[in-house]
C-alpha cells in the first residue's frame, strides 16, 4: 500500500465537496454515514475494496477500483443513483481512514530490545557518564564505606562498597533507588577510582561498618539486609524475627515491619535506609486511607449540587489515595470531580490550600466549578499583577496557576507549596525529564491529582510521564519500561517508533489511575443531563427553548465522540445534526445555517430569541474548539436569528 492513496484520497475528498457533480444533501449524508461508523470494509483484492453501506431504511454495496498506473480512482454503488451519491461519499472518507491507519501500523514496526540488550545499553551510558562527568569522592576510613561522592551540582550522595568483584554497593541517589541495576555511574565511578588506589596493594581487613538495612534493587525493591560477616545473637534473632530466609519482607509484612524499626531503634549497629522508612510510611499511609474510607463514607448529600454515580465513584478514588490520574474520557466533567474531592480532603484531612495549574482557556471552567460548589473562593494567580507575592498568602482555598504564568517561573516555587496539587490537561506533559515537569517536581505538595484526557495506552511515553509524577516506583525503570513497550528505530537509537503490550500496562496502574468513557456511563449521562437555566416561564410541553436546548447538550456529547475517533482526512468538515430533524450544521467556511423546525408559532418575544441565539452560540463554541481546537472565530454579532412560518434560520457570516 502506497501513500499515494491516502494523499490522493484526501484531495479528492476536498475536490469533491466543491465539486457541482455532487449535492450538499449529499455530502452531508456520506459524511454522517461515515462519522456513525455505517461504512463497513466487507473485502479486499489487491486495489479493489468492497464496503457495505448501511443507510436509514436498506443496505447498500459500494465499489472502490484504485487505477495505480493512472493515480485515479473508479467508484460504483448499487443504488444506482444518477449522480454522485452519499454511499460513495462515506465510502471514500472510511477507506481513507482504514488506509491511513494501516500505513500507521507499516511505518510503526521497529525494533524490540532484550532484557540483557536494554540493560547492557543503559548500562553502557552510565558508565560513559561516569567517565565524562566531574564528581568529588571523599573516602570513609572503612573500605567499605560510608563513602560521600558530590556532583556538578553540588548534591551529595552516600556510597557503601558490597562487592568489589561484581561492583555493586548501595547509593543514596535516585537512580540507584529506581534503577534495578544495582549500580549507577556514582558506584562506577566511585569503583574504578578505589581500584587506583589499591591497584597494587592487598584491601585492608576490616569488618563492614554495620548491619545495611535497604531496598534490594535486583530483588524487586523489597527490603532487604546486607552483612558479609556473623551477627551478635541479639541482632540475628531480630534479624530472623522479620526476613525470610532470602533475608527479604515480603511486601505484605511491610506495614508489620514498623515493629522491626522500633526495635532497631535499641542497636546503634543496624542502618536502616531512607527509602526503607518511606516504604514503610507509604504502606501505612495506604492502609489508614482504606480504613478511613470504609469508616467514613463521603456525605454528598450535604452538597449543593448532584453529582452522577460515576462522579461520585472518581471523587472517592480521588479522596482515598495520595496520588491519582483521573484520565476519563472528555466530557465527563474531571474539574467538577477534582474540586469536590479537594472539599473533601479539606474537611478530612485539614487541608489548606489547593493548587491549580492549568491552560489559561480553561481556567473559566475551573472558577465556574468551584463557585458551583459554593463553598470556597478562588484566586487568579497572575505574576505581573502582583509584584508582591502577597496572592500566594491569600486565604482563598483554590488557587488557579496558568501554564503560560507556571512556566515563566519569575517567583520563589517554594511560594507554590501547597496541600493538594491539581495539574489540568497532562498530556501536555510530553518528557519525564524537561523543564515543565522538572519544575512541578520542584512543587512541595502533599498530595498529587494528575487530569488528562489522553487514553493511558496510547502514548506510554506521556503516561510514564505522568505516572512518575505520582508514585515513582510503579513503572519505573525507565529502560524496562521501554523493552516491554516500545519499538525502537533501528537507526535512530533513542527514537520510539510504536508500542505494544499497552493493555497489561492499565492493570499495573488500578491503584492510581482511573479512566471512564462515555460508553460506559452513557445512561447516567443521559439521566443527569441538566436543562439550563432560564427565566422564560416553561408553562408548555413543547417549550421550544427546552426542546433545542436538550438537543444541543446531546449534541455535544456526540461531538466530543467524534473528535477522539481523531479522523485523519485533511480538511474534513465534522457535520453533526442540530436538531430533531437531523439536518447539519457546517462549520466549514462557506455556508453556515443551523435549520430547525418551528416548534412554537408564537415565538416573537426577545427573550425568548436571545436565549435561543445564546444557546446556539455556546453550542457553536463548544463544537468548534472539539473540531479545530481552536477558539470560535465568530462573535455574537456575526450571528443573527431569522425566523419565519416554516423555519428558524440561524446565520453565521463566513470567515
Amino acid at each position: 500500500m502506497q501513500n499515494y492513496q491516502t494523499e490522493f484520497l484526501s484531495q479528492y475528498i476536498n475536490n469533491l465537496r466543491l465539486s457541482k457533480s455532487l449535492s450538499r444533501l449529499a455530502y452531508q449524508g456520506g459524511n454522517s454515514i461515515y462519522l456513525n461508523n455505517q461504512c463497513v470494509l466487507q473485502s479486499r483484492e489487491g486495489e479493489h475494496f468492497v464496503y457495505t453501506v448501511e443507510d436509514d431504511y436498506q443496505d447498500f454495496r459500494t465499489d472502490i477500483f484504485f487505477d495505480d498506473s493512472n493515480k485515479k480512482v473508479e467508484l460504483q454503488c448499487n443504488c444506482n443513483a444518477k449522480n454522485f451519491c452519499s454511499h460513495k461519499v462515506s465510502t471514500l472518507m472510511q477507506l481513507h481512514e482504514d488506509l491511513s491507519q494501516e500505513l500507521n501500523q507499516e511505518s510503526q514496526t521497529g525494533m524490540k530490545y532484550t532484557r540483557e540488550g536494554m540493560i547492557k545499553r543503559v548500562m553502557a551510558e552510565r558508565e560513559e557518564k561516569a567517565k565524562n562527568e566531574l564528581f568529588q569522592l571523599d573516602f570513609a576510613d572503612n573500605i567499605y564505606g560510608e563513602h560521600l561522592i558530590t556532583n556538578k551540582h553540588n548534591r551529595t550522595y552516600k556510597i557503601t562498597f558490597y562487592d568489589f568483584e561484581e561492583k555493586h554497593g548501595y547509593c543514596s541517589c535516585p537512580d540507584h533507588y529506581t534503577n534495578k541495576l544495582g549500580s549507577c555511574k556514582h558506584l562506577i565511578y566511585a569503583f574504578a577510582e578505589f581500584q587506583k588506589q589499591y591497584a597494587d596493594k592487598d584491601l585492608p581487613i576490616q569488618d563492614f561498618p554495620f548491619l545495611e538495612v535497604f531496598l534490594h534493587p535486583l530483588k524487586g525493591y523489597r527490603i532487604s539486609w546486607f552483612y558479609p560477616g556473623k551477627l551478635p545473637i541479639e541482632i540475628q534473632e531480630l534479624v530472623n524475627n522479620y526476613f525470610n530466609d532470602e533475608k527479604q519482607v515480603l511486601d505484605k509484612h511491610v506495614i508489620q515491619f514498623q515493629d522491626f524499626i522500633t526495635e532497631a531503634q535499641n542497636y546503634k549497629f543496624i542502618n536502616i535506609r531512607t527509602e526503607v522508612l518511606e516504604k514503610v510510611r507509604k504502606a501505612v499511609e495506604k492502609e489508614s486511607l482504606i480504613e478511613l474510607k470504609s469508616k467514613t463514607p463521603l456525605d454528598f448529600d450535604k452538597l449543593d449540587i448532584s453529582l452522577s454515580p460515576y462522579q461520585k465513584e472518581g471523587v472517592e478514588f480521588i479522596v482515598f489515595n495520595k496520588g491519582v490520574i483521573l484520565a476519563d474520557e472528555i466530557g465527563l466533567g474531571k474539574p467538577l470531580q477534582a474540586v469536590v474531592a479537594a472539599q473533601f480532603k479539606k474537611e478530612l484531612f485539614n487541608f489548606q490550600s489547593a493548587l491549580i495549574i492549568c491552560p489559561t482557556k480553561l481556567i473559566p471552567q475551573w472558577q465556574q466549578d468551584i463557585q458551583r460548589l459554593g463553598k470556597e473562593n478562588s484566586v487568579l494567580i497572575k505574576e505581573n499583577n502582583n509584584p508582591d507575592k502577597s496572592f500566594f498568602s491569600t486565604d482563598a482555598y483554590f488557587k488557579i496557576l496558568s501554564f503560560d504564568d507556571f512556566s515563566q517561573q519569575t517567583y520563589d516555587i517554594d511560594h507554590l507549596a501547597t496541600d493538594m496539587l491539581i495539574i489540568d490537561e497532562a498530556q501536555n506533559l510530553n518528557s519525564f525529564d524537561s523543564d515543565f515537569v522538572s519544575i512541578i517536581r520542584g512543587i512541595r505538595h502533599k498530595e498529587l491529582l494528575i487530569i488528562t484526557d489522553s487514553k493511558p495506552e496510547d502514548n506510554l511515553m506521556q503516561l510514564y510521564t505522568m505516572v512518575g509524577l505520582v508514585d515513582n516506583t510503579l513503572l519505573t525503570p525507565l529502560w524496562e519500561f521501554s523493552y516491554q513497550h516500545c519499538l525502537f528505530d533501528s537507526q535512530v537509537l533513542d527514537k520510539i517508533v510504536g508500542y505494544y503490550n499497552q493493555e497489561t500496562i492499565v492493570k499495573k496502574l488500578e491503584t492510581v489511575l482511573l479512566r471512564r468513557e462515555k460508553e460506559d456511563v452513557l445512561d447516567q449521562l443521559k439521566k443527569s443531563t441538566p436543562d439550563i437555566d432560564t427565566d422564560i416561564p416553561d408553562n408548555s410541553p413543547n417549550s421550544l427553548h427546552n426542546k433545542t436546548h436538550i438537543s444541543l447538550s446531546n449534541k455535544r456529547l456526540i461531538a466530543d465522540k467524534y473528535r477522539l475517533r481523531k479522523k485523519p482526512i485533511t480538511g474534513q468538515t465534522s457535520l453533526f445534526p442540530l436538531s430533531d430533524t437531523n439536518k447539519p450544521i457546517s462549520l466549514s467556511g462557506e455556508e453556515h445555517k443551523v435549520y430547525e423546525k418551528l416548534k412554537n408559532e408564537k415565538l416573537r418575544s426577545e427573550p425568548q430569541i436571545e436565549k435561543l441565539l445564546h444557546d446556539a452560540h455556546s453550542f457553536l463554541e463548544g463544537l468548534y474548539g472539539i473540531q479545530t481546537g481552536n477558539k470560535l472565530p465568530w462573535k455574537a454579532k456575526d450571528i443573527d436569528l431569522k425566523i419565519n412560518e416554516e423555519e428558524i434560520v440561524l446565520r453565521i457570516k463566513r470567515k
